[in-house]
């Protein structure tokens, strides 16, 4: 099997769980028989005949260029700090072009043996996917294509870097997503191999919670479109090159002309984007302004080439959890109705409520968003808002964020929405799994940037530029004090105290027996003594405690809970992202 190993650290994860994704989701077809590889050979734009491509981790051993010490993503500094993941041929990433070089459908492509592959594809381009798949057959050819949505199942796990170690139980494939982790492990399931008995949910239940929709939030925050939402674009435009879908070595298939040419000629002006839609009244996070600053020293050229090259991105760049920071906190779902009324945050859910309500009305698929100001169409919206919140992915271009050429994107900036009058604002942002990229053509950065060794690689803030260094150690210190202050009342007896979150996301979550994915909850004083440790240095990782797994399961990834502690967890808002 040809297969690719890499550094397990692909920034936080999404909160642990599973969910079946259904055939109003996903459907799974089959192409086998002799001639089967040669016959999607010529079809697909992965070379199913070399090693997939795998995601790239993040940074390790050393500081990210143009990011303050407070904010670096990764607390190891080694390898062995995280393990290795496995991407290999049995599960990778595809796209099936028509004869003018535009997009069918994307698809994950399962190999379970020699010429035996399973297509899992959007429902929303399955019909046209099979009729694609007949179109192209030869007469004389053996290859068998059916369609086995109502006796396959496909799944998927968040949380977890773990498919293979244990192996899963028969009947079952598990793999990491080939697009990036951050979209969660893919598992295929054959009913007809199972155990007999064998029911997927009853085996998940007792470690993950069901996270029933919460897919199709993730997919948008990680600016991930799929099926009939990128039907019709070129692949680099729908960032398939982004995210290894797409082979520029292999030999000739359907669509490759106009796939290279993009590729090797020419520039890339508009990309899928994940963007928040926001009311003109809210106010913009300061990430969004910092950039825009920055955005504004490099076309003043205030910057020395040295500076340039330890510079952040042109637009912020986020892990999938924290990006739904932005959208719990638009959303208000971090506001306790109850105990807000009558106080300065009740307006504040009533003007969340507001923004919800006019995105389910407005941000519809192809809805066009227009800049007030000079009146032309930045982007057009491929996947629309699930309900609740204002995440969406969108077709941008380039240059209106400032990702290409000299324009400068505008914090402050306002756009109206397919044929509503309502005023927004729109903010986009960068998933983790893109490259660094040219400014001048839209693509991945063929070599990267050298940033030297003299200052360790670390950004100082330029002169008149904010600086959120400052601030961020107030609220470290502020954080501080609420634990010494929860701690010394802890030790009072017959004192009702209030509970720390912790506590209550552990009754929330973890459930009555502590049933929990990977080690136990632990207590509340070792989450205090975790807090303090991250607060009072940051840039230093400590492994947790060895702890003991409830029940070794193929599904559990003990080695993330030693390495990576993933603190999110246990917070409020994975609570309310959860709901």
């Amino acid at each position: 099997v040809n297969m690719s190993k890499v550094v397990a650290n692909f920034g936080r994860l999404w909160g642990r769980g599973y969910e079946r994704l259904g055939s109003d989701l996903r459907r799974i077809l089959s192409v086998s028989g002799p001639g089967a590889t040669n016959y999607l050979q010529g079809l697909v734009t992965s070379d199913l005949k070399a090693p997939p491509t795998p995601p790239s981790p993040e940074p390790v051993g050393k500081p990210e260029p143009g990011v303050p010490k407070e904010f670096q993503s990764g607390p190891g500094t080694r390898e062995d700090d995280y393990g290795f993941v496995t991407f290999d041929e049995k599960l990778r990433a595809t796209c099936f072009l028509d004869n003018k070089g535009k997009i069918v459908t994307d698809a994950l492509l399962w190999k379970t043996k020699e010429d035996q592959y399973y297509i899992d594809v959007p429902t929303s381009a399955a019909d046209n996917l099979l009729e694609h798949l007949h179109k192209y057959k030869l007469r004389r050819t053996k290859v068998q294509i059916e369609d086995h949505s109502d006796r396959m199942a496909t799944h998927v796990i968040f949380g977890s870097l773990n498919a293979e170690d244990p192996p899963p139980p028969k009947g079952l494939v598990a793999r990491m997503d080939p697009r990036h982790p951050s979209l969660g492990m893919r598992i295929l399931e054959n009913p007809e191999q199972t155990e007999p008995g064998f029911e997927f949910g009853k085996v998940m239940q007792e470690a993950y919670s069901d996270m029933e929709g919460n897919y199709e939030l993730v997919r948008r925050l990680a600016g991930v479109a799929e099926g009939a939402e990128i039907a019709g674009l070129v692949a680099a435009q729908a960032n398939q090159d982004f995210l290894n879908a797409v082979s520029f070595h292999k030999g000739c298939y359907l669509g490759q002309e106009l796939t290279a040419r993009v590729q090797h000629t020419g520039a890339v002006r508009k990309r899928i984007v994940p963007l928040f839609l926001l009311d003109k009244e809210y106010d913009t996070p300061h990430h969004w302004r910092l950039v825009s600053d920055l955005q504004r020293g490099r076309k003043i050229k205030r910057f020395t080439e040295k500076e340039l090259k330890k510079l952040p991105p042109r637009q912020p760049r986020f892990s999938v959890p924290a990006a739904c920071h932005f959208v719990l906190l638009a959303s208000g779902e971090m506001i306790d109705p109850e105990a807000s009324k009558g106080t300065n945050a009740e307006p504040l859910i009533k003007m969340a409520q507001d923004l919800m309500e006019s995105l389910q009305a407005t941000a519809a698929k192809d809805s066009k968003v227009m800049d007030i100001e000079s009146g032309d169409t930045v982007a057009k919206i491929l996947s629309p808002p699930v309900k609740g919140t204002n995440i969406v992915t969108a077709l941008v271009k380039m240059e209106a964020m400032a990702l290409m050429g000299d324009e400068l994107w505008d914090y402050h900036n306002k756009v109206r929405i397919g044929e509503s009058e309502k005023v927004f604002r729109y903010l986009p942002y960068l998933p983790l799994w893109w490259p660094a990229l040219d400014p001048d053509t839209g693509k991945a950065k063929q070599v990267a940037e050298d940033v030297g060794d003299d200052d360790e690689g670390q950004w100082e803030a330029p002169e008149g530029f904010y600086d959120p260094s400052e601030r961020v150690q107030q609220e470290a210190q502020q954080e501080l004090e609420k634990l010494q202050k929860f701690q010394s009342q802890k030790g009072s007896e017959g004192e009702k105290i209030e509970r720390s979150p912790h506590d209550e996301a552990a009754s929330d979550i973890a459930g009555k027996n502590n049933i929990w994915f990977g080690p136990p909850m632990p207590s509340t004083d070792d989450w205090i003594k975790s807090r303090k440790d991250q607060i009072n240095d940051m840039k230093d990782f400590k492994p947790a405690e060895s702890r003991t797994t409830p029940k070794e399961e193929w599904f559990v990834d003990e080695r993330m809970d030693e390495k990576q502690v993933d603190e999110g967890e246990q917070l409020p808002e994975d609570r309310a992202r959860q709901k």
